[in-house]
């Protein structure tokens, strides 16, 4: 497959994210956050209690970026910062009760809305869909360079 055909290909997934993500319609969460304060406090849920590192380097963002935005959340109540215990130059971050409440209303949110966009497919294609997403999943570790983590 010719890299243009690929780069095309990538480019429908933003459109798909744009699909899911996009719109005027918002999770009705209690704190109001931009996109990038609701990916952020995503991804400090989905993995528990990650070094501002990881999540630095998970997010795409350099550490001066990141920071404001954890600061933010922090402000809103929804994480907090600790020191690590095995490394005391690092912070962990952790979803705060109502981080974690507004981070379930936000997961909700979104799969209510991929179901709806899913229900727009055919039975085959929807099941082509989700096994292109499944292969997606596994795959990204690896294009990451952590084929350790393939499973």
């Amino acid at each position: 497959m010719r890299a243009s055909t690929l780069f095309h290909n990538l480019a429908r997934t933003w459109s798909l994210k744009s699909l899911i993500i996009g719109g005027k319609e918002r999770p009705p969460v209690e704190v109001e956050l931009n996109h990038t304060q609701e990916r952020i406090l995503m991804m400090i849920w989905h993995r528990g209690s990650p070094k501002m590192k990881c999540l630095s380097d998970d997010a795409g963002l350099e550490k001066g970026s990141l920071t404001p935005v954890i600061d933010s959340l922090e402000r809103l109540g929804l994480v907090r910062r600790v020191r690590s215990e095995t490394d005391l130059r690092s912070f962990e971050v952790y979803p705060t009760l109502a981080g974690i409440r507004q981070a379930e209303i936000v997961e909700d949110f979104y799969e209510r809305r991929l179901e709806g966009l899913l229900d727009r497919m055919g039975d085959g294609d929807r099941q082509e869909f989700i096994a292109a997403l499944d292969t997606l999943g596994r795959l990204i570790p690896v294009l990451k360079g952590d084929a350790d983590e393939r499973k």
